[in-house]
Protein backbone atom coordinates (compact mmCIF):
# COMPACT_ATOMS: atom_id res chain seq x y z
CA UNK A 1 0.00 0.00 0.00
CA UNK A 2 2.82 2.40 0.87
CA UNK A 3 4.52 1.71 -2.48
CA UNK A 4 1.22 2.32 -4.30
CA UNK A 5 0.76 5.66 -2.51
CA UNK A 6 4.34 6.68 -3.26
CA UNK A 7 3.92 5.89 -6.96
CA UNK A 8 0.53 7.63 -7.13
CA UNK A 9 1.91 10.72 -5.37
CA UNK A 10 4.83 10.91 -7.82
CA UNK A 11 2.55 10.45 -10.83
CA UNK A 12 0.19 13.23 -9.72
CA UNK A 13 3.11 15.54 -8.91
CA UNK A 14 4.55 14.88 -12.36
CA UNK A 15 1.24 16.01 -13.84
CA UNK A 16 1.10 19.05 -11.58
CA UNK A 17 4.53 20.24 -12.70
CA UNK A 18 3.72 19.54 -16.37
CA UNK A 19 0.58 21.70 -16.16
CA UNK A 20 2.82 24.67 -15.40
CA UNK A 21 6.33 24.04 -16.70
CA UNK A 22 7.93 27.44 -17.44
CA UNK A 23 11.43 25.95 -17.17
CA UNK A 24 10.69 23.38 -19.92
CA UNK A 25 11.75 20.46 -17.71
CA UNK A 26 12.25 17.19 -19.60
CA UNK A 27 12.07 13.48 -18.71
CA UNK A 28 15.63 13.48 -17.39
CA UNK A 29 14.95 16.51 -15.17
CA UNK A 30 11.95 14.82 -13.57
CA UNK A 31 13.89 11.59 -13.17
CA UNK A 32 16.45 13.55 -11.16
CA UNK A 33 13.75 15.46 -9.24
CA UNK A 34 12.01 12.26 -8.10
CA UNK A 35 15.21 10.18 -7.81
CA UNK A 36 13.90 7.66 -10.36
CA UNK A 37 15.11 6.51 -13.76
CA UNK A 38 13.78 7.87 -17.07
CA UNK A 39 11.79 4.67 -17.91
CA UNK A 40 9.85 5.16 -14.66
CA UNK A 41 8.96 8.73 -15.65
CA UNK A 42 7.90 7.56 -19.12
CA UNK A 43 5.76 4.85 -17.53
CA UNK A 44 4.11 7.44 -15.27
CA UNK A 45 3.26 9.51 -18.34
CA UNK A 46 1.86 6.47 -20.12
CA UNK A 47 -0.38 5.66 -17.14
CA UNK A 48 -1.62 9.25 -17.06
CA UNK A 49 -2.43 9.07 -20.78
CA UNK A 50 -4.39 5.85 -20.15
CA UNK A 51 -6.59 7.91 -17.79
CA UNK A 52 -7.33 10.40 -20.58
CA UNK A 53 -4.68 13.02 -19.79
CA UNK A 54 -2.86 14.27 -22.88
CA UNK A 55 0.61 14.58 -21.35
CA UNK A 56 3.67 14.44 -23.60
CA UNK A 57 7.29 15.52 -23.81
CA UNK A 58 7.69 18.08 -26.59
CA UNK A 59 10.92 19.40 -28.04
CA UNK A 60 11.67 22.85 -26.69
CA UNK A 61 8.73 22.70 -24.26
CA UNK A 62 9.55 19.72 -22.06
CA UNK A 63 6.67 17.93 -20.37
CA UNK A 64 3.33 19.56 -21.07
CA UNK A 65 -0.40 18.85 -21.12
CA UNK A 66 -1.95 19.63 -24.49
CA UNK A 67 -5.65 19.60 -23.57
CA UNK A 68 -7.65 20.79 -20.57
CA UNK A 69 -8.24 18.05 -18.01
CA UNK A 70 -11.81 17.03 -17.25
CA UNK A 71 -12.95 18.74 -14.01
CA UNK A 72 -14.20 15.50 -12.43
CA UNK A 73 -10.88 13.78 -13.11
CA UNK A 74 -8.98 16.79 -11.78
CA UNK A 75 -11.00 16.77 -8.55
CA UNK A 76 -10.37 13.05 -8.10
CA UNK A 77 -6.61 13.49 -8.56
CA UNK A 78 -6.47 16.38 -6.09
CA UNK A 79 -8.48 14.45 -3.49
CA UNK A 80 -6.12 11.48 -3.89
CA UNK A 81 -3.06 13.72 -3.69
CA UNK A 82 -4.17 15.66 -0.63
CA UNK A 83 -5.38 12.45 1.00
CA UNK A 84 -1.82 11.13 0.74
CA UNK A 85 -0.13 14.38 1.76
CA UNK A 86 -2.44 15.73 4.43
CA UNK A 87 -4.65 12.81 5.52
CA UNK A 88 -7.49 15.31 5.94
CA UNK A 89 -11.21 14.52 5.92
CA UNK A 90 -14.00 16.54 4.36
CA UNK A 91 -11.85 17.77 1.49
CA UNK A 92 -14.34 17.30 -1.34
CA UNK A 93 -16.08 20.68 -1.02
CA UNK A 94 -12.79 22.53 -0.59
CA UNK A 95 -11.41 20.76 -3.66
CA UNK A 96 -14.51 21.48 -5.75
CA UNK A 97 -14.29 25.21 -4.96
CA UNK A 98 -10.57 25.28 -5.67
CA UNK A 99 -10.90 23.55 -9.05
CA UNK A 100 -13.74 25.89 -10.00
CA UNK A 101 -11.59 28.92 -9.16
CA UNK A 102 -8.12 27.84 -10.33
CA UNK A 103 -8.84 25.00 -12.80
CA UNK A 104 -5.60 23.19 -13.80
CA UNK A 105 -3.57 25.72 -11.86
CA UNK A 106 -5.01 24.19 -8.67
CA UNK A 107 -2.99 21.00 -8.95
CA UNK A 108 0.12 22.84 -10.09
CA UNK A 109 0.02 25.18 -7.08
CA UNK A 110 -0.60 22.34 -4.60
CA UNK A 111 2.27 20.26 -5.98
CA UNK A 112 4.70 23.19 -5.87
CA UNK A 113 3.68 24.08 -2.32
CA UNK A 114 3.90 20.48 -1.09
CA UNK A 115 7.34 19.99 -2.64
CA UNK A 116 8.60 23.19 -1.01
CA UNK A 117 7.16 22.05 2.34
CA UNK A 118 8.96 18.72 2.05
CA UNK A 119 12.21 20.34 0.85
CA UNK A 120 11.91 23.22 3.37
CA UNK A 121 12.23 25.71 0.56
CA UNK A 122 11.24 29.40 0.63
CA UNK A 123 8.63 30.39 -1.97
CA UNK A 124 7.51 33.64 -3.54
CA UNK A 125 3.79 34.05 -4.14
CA UNK A 126 1.43 36.42 -5.92
CA UNK A 127 -1.74 36.72 -3.82
CA UNK A 128 -5.22 38.11 -4.44
CA UNK A 129 -6.35 40.00 -1.36
CA UNK A 130 -10.00 40.40 -0.32
CA UNK A 131 -10.03 44.06 -1.37
CA UNK A 132 -9.17 43.09 -4.99
CA UNK A 133 -5.61 44.30 -4.45
CA UNK A 134 -2.91 41.95 -5.73
CA UNK A 135 0.25 41.43 -3.72
CA UNK A 136 3.30 40.23 -5.64
CA UNK A 137 6.53 38.53 -4.57
CA UNK A 138 5.56 37.89 -0.95
CA UNK A 139 8.11 35.50 0.57
CA UNK A 140 6.74 32.59 2.59
CA UNK A 141 8.14 29.60 4.41
CA UNK A 142 5.35 27.05 3.78
CA UNK A 143 4.71 24.58 6.62
CA UNK A 144 1.44 22.74 6.06
CA UNK A 145 -1.48 22.45 3.63
CA UNK A 146 -4.81 21.79 5.33
CA UNK A 147 -8.56 22.23 4.80
CA UNK A 148 -10.67 24.42 7.05
CA UNK A 149 -14.15 25.96 6.74
CA UNK A 150 -14.57 24.60 3.23
CA UNK A 151 -11.27 25.90 1.80
CA UNK A 152 -7.76 24.64 1.25
CA UNK A 153 -5.24 26.77 3.11
CA UNK A 154 -1.49 26.87 3.54
CA UNK A 155 0.09 27.61 6.90
CA UNK A 156 3.30 29.58 6.43
CA UNK A 157 5.82 31.81 8.15
CA UNK A 158 6.04 35.38 6.86
CA UNK A 159 8.53 37.76 8.47
CA UNK A 160 8.65 35.51 11.52
CA UNK A 161 4.87 35.35 12.00
CA UNK A 162 2.64 32.32 11.44
CA UNK A 163 -0.17 33.03 8.97
CA UNK A 164 -2.82 31.24 6.90
CA UNK A 165 -3.34 31.83 3.18
CA UNK A 166 -6.29 30.72 1.04
CA UNK A 167 -4.97 28.49 -1.73
CA UNK A 168 -7.85 29.76 -3.91
CA UNK A 169 -6.31 33.24 -3.77
CA UNK A 170 -2.82 32.18 -4.82
CA UNK A 171 -2.14 33.48 -8.32
CA UNK A 172 1.35 32.00 -8.62
CA UNK A 173 3.89 30.05 -6.55
CA UNK A 174 7.60 30.24 -7.36
CA UNK A 175 10.15 28.16 -5.43
CA UNK A 176 13.44 29.87 -4.56
CA UNK A 177 16.86 28.36 -4.01
CA UNK A 178 16.84 29.26 -0.30
CA UNK A 179 15.87 26.79 2.43
CA UNK A 180 14.64 27.36 5.98
CA UNK A 181 14.37 25.49 9.26
CA UNK A 182 10.70 24.92 10.16
CA UNK A 183 9.47 25.03 13.78
CA UNK A 184 8.92 21.69 15.56
CA UNK A 185 5.84 19.76 14.46
CA UNK A 186 4.32 19.84 17.95
CA UNK A 187 4.55 23.64 17.93
CA UNK A 188 2.54 23.74 14.70
CA UNK A 189 -0.05 21.32 16.08
CA UNK A 190 -0.37 23.39 19.25
CA UNK A 191 -1.60 26.32 17.15
CA UNK A 192 -4.61 24.24 16.08
CA UNK A 193 -5.24 22.27 19.26
CA UNK A 194 -8.09 24.44 20.56
CA UNK A 195 -9.01 26.45 17.47
CA UNK A 196 -10.75 23.96 15.13
CA UNK A 197 -8.23 25.30 12.57
CA UNK A 198 -10.29 28.50 12.39
CA UNK A 199 -7.54 30.87 13.51
CA UNK A 200 -3.88 30.96 14.44
CA UNK A 201 -2.96 31.23 18.09
CA UNK A 202 -2.70 29.52 21.46
CA UNK A 203 -5.29 31.63 23.32
CA UNK A 204 -8.38 29.88 24.71
CA UNK A 205 -11.98 31.04 24.85
CA UNK A 206 -14.84 29.64 26.93
CA UNK A 207 -17.69 28.40 24.73
CA UNK A 208 -21.10 27.48 26.17
CA UNK A 209 -23.41 25.26 24.12
CA UNK A 210 -27.15 25.22 24.76
CA UNK A 211 -28.82 21.98 23.65
CA UNK A 212 -32.43 20.90 23.75
CA UNK A 213 -33.28 17.93 25.96
CA UNK A 214 -33.31 15.36 23.14
CA UNK A 215 -29.77 16.16 21.96
CA UNK A 216 -28.49 16.49 25.51
CA UNK A 217 -29.68 12.97 26.27
CA UNK A 218 -28.15 11.60 23.06
CA UNK A 219 -24.79 13.20 23.80
CA UNK A 220 -24.83 11.77 27.33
Amino acid sequence: MLKFQTNLKRKIELLGFALDNPDCLKDADFAELFSRDIPTIKRDMQELRSEGIDIHSEKGKGLCVRQEIDANLLRRLIIQYMGICASESGVDRATRLMVKKLKGKALSILVRLQHCIEERRVVRIDYQKDDAEKEQDRELQPLLIFSSEGYWRVLALHEGKMKQYHVNKLLDVRPTERTFRPPPRDQIEELFRNSFKSWIGTERHAVKLCLDRTWAERIK
